[in-house]
């Protein structure tokens, strides 16, 4: 068994994600653990933050330092306000991803990207999936498909999980986890939550 280790270092990447479904677990990696931690077999199900942006500093007080022990890599239980704001720093860099090819594209197609309006403009540094909910007034009212929301997973001792909006009837919203690929829900207006803006 090979144990990577380091008696110092700051973290350079956080792995998160529900193993075992309702456990929240986290734990960050220093820079000389990260290829190792990226390649252990259990971390290809695990959502990954890197690098770690400054404001996660105050997070990172609450997560502990993860192991990689041969294959595997070893997390610990995360407390579910510090796993949402893993959830939403994780949907930032995502963004700022989209935002970066995005500009790239539309540099080298000039004559395109001069008759795009500002809306469009907007739309396309945002990215694929991505949408920024701003928290003013009614924020609720104008949800829309591929929103970035929170909704308890089952009950609410289940804690709240970053969730995409897909479809929305009336007050009705089909959510797919952030973190499943698969598992849909359906929650009402009334059981979501927005995200911050700064941390989208």
């Amino acid at each position: 068994m090979i144990t990577v280790e380091t008696t110092e270092g700051k973290p350079a990447c956080i792995l998160f994600g529900q193993p075992v479904r309702g456990s929240l677990q986290a734990a960050w990696f220093t820079d000389v653990e990260v290829e190792a931690a990226r390649k252990a077999k259990n971390a290809k199900t695990l959502a990954c933050i890197s690098p770690v942006p400054l404001e996660l500093e105050e997070a990172i007080k609450g997560l502990a330092r993860g192991r990689v022990e041969g294959t595997q890599v070893t997390l610990a239980k995360a407390a579910p306000d510090v796993y949402a704001k893993l959830l939403a720093a994780a949907a930032a860099q995502k963004k700022n991803e989209g935002a970066q090819a995005a500009a790239a594209e539309t540099s080298s197609k000039e004559t395109q990207a001069a008759a795009l309006s500002t809306e469009g403009q907007v739309t396309a540094a945002s990215g694929p999936n991505v949408s920024s909910v701003t928290a003013v007034g009614d924020s609720w009212s104008h949800l829309k498909v591929g929103d970035l929301v929170l909704a308890c997973y089952g009950g609410p001792a289940d804690g709240w999980w970053g969730a995409r909006i897909l479809k929305i009837e009336g007050d009705a919203f089909t959510l797919a986890w952030v973190d499943e690929t698969e598992a849909l829900a359906r929650r009402p207006r009334a059981q979501l939550a927005l995200v911050h803006p700064k941390m989208l």
